[in-house]
């Protein structure tokens, strides 16, 4: 078993067969198969806001926080917050499971 766990990100635990996640707020584990995972989407929040223009982008990069999204292959999604400072090790845990999910093209 492989874990991810740095203050400011939610803790990640490589399984087998899956991968269990515990929410920076949150006290349980939420598992989820390998094979049940249809996509995963790390990203800063303003990143996904297409509208902002290039000056409150800028602005509020720095303060804005980074967001995990597992979505899954029924249609469920689950968002996990990360700290606004941007991370490789943890870059590398998420192409870790990526791998695992044979996810390596998202």
């Amino acid at each position: 078993m492989e874990e991810f766990n740095k203050k400011g990100f939610p803790i990640i635990k490589l399984l087998d067969d899956c991968i269990e996640i515990k929410a920076i707020d949150y006290w349980e584990f939420k598992t989820f198969k390998y094979s049940e995972i249809l996509k995963i989407d790390y990203y800063q929040t303003n990143q996904k806001y297409w509208y902002l223009n290039f000056l409150q982008i800028f602005s509020y990069s720095r303060f804005e926080p980074h967001k995990l999204k597992i979505f899954k292959k029924n249609g469920a999604d689950w968002t996990y917050n990360t700290t606004e400072q941007h991370n490789n090790e943890f870059d590398s845990f998420i192409k870790k499971i990526k791998d695992r999910c044979d996810l390596t093209n998202n």
